[in-house]
């Protein structure tokens, strides 16, 4: 009877290292690629932020400049009916701007990306019949709120939407239409609840 004996023990078998340096390297390579990554997008979104609120800054000054003059072109003149309702218009785009360029720097543009879209499409679709003092977005719903110096302006108006990106299949559950202490009519379009989806 022949009897063999294993010399090749249990503490001769090689142990896998987990935390050996080629391993340690590795990890730290990809957490700096990571930090790389995440400083280049953080820097370039500052300077797209900074260059947004360049613009707007350009574009308020222009504004400010045009207001003054009409300002200054009424103080001229006797009351000009359609100076007046010019001077309205600039006062409302400039209020529009500011609103934008405040939000700028409270990086409200970039927490609600779709707000400077409809800006965008609501200077797309101008109506010189319309002017919009108030504009609401919130989750994804739009109310919008104005004067109309027509009575067929504000359904021209919204005809125009269905060309525009952002207010394109916007619902509005209602359209409010009042007169002010200036017998302006006043409108304004409440956005429409959102239809909650029902599970299966």
């Amino acid at each position: 009877m022949k009897t063999r004996i294993n010399l090749y023990t249990q503490e001769f078998v090689p142990q896998r290292v987990w935390l050996s340096l080629p391993q340690m390297v590795s990890v730290w390579a990809l957490i700096l690629l990571l930090i790389l990554l995440s400083s280049t997008w953080l820097n370039y979104r500052q300077q797209e932020m900074q260059a947004l609120a360049r613009q707007s800054t350009a574009d308020l000054t222009l504004q400010q400049t045009q207001l003054s003059a009409l300002q200054a072109k009424l103080a001229q003149h006797k009351s000009s009916p359609r100076l007046q309702k010019l001077l309205q218009q600039q006062q409302a785009e400039l209020s529009v701007k500011q609103k934008l360029l405040a939000a700028v720097g409270r990086n409200e543009t970039f927490k609600n990306a779709g707000f400077a879209g409809v800006l965008t499409d609501l200077a797309r679709v101008n109506d010189p019949d319309i002017r919009v003092t108030e504009i609401k977005v919130a989750d994804g719903q739009i109310s919008l709120g104005g004067i109309s110096y027509s009575n067929s302006a504000v359904p021209r108006w919204i005809g125009r939407f269905k060309g525009t990106q952002t207010l394109a299949g916007q619902e509005f559950a209602e359209l409010k239409v009042v007169r002010n202490e200036q017998q302006e009519m006043v409108f304004e379009l409440v956005a429409a609840a959102k239809k909650s989806e029902v599970s299966p």
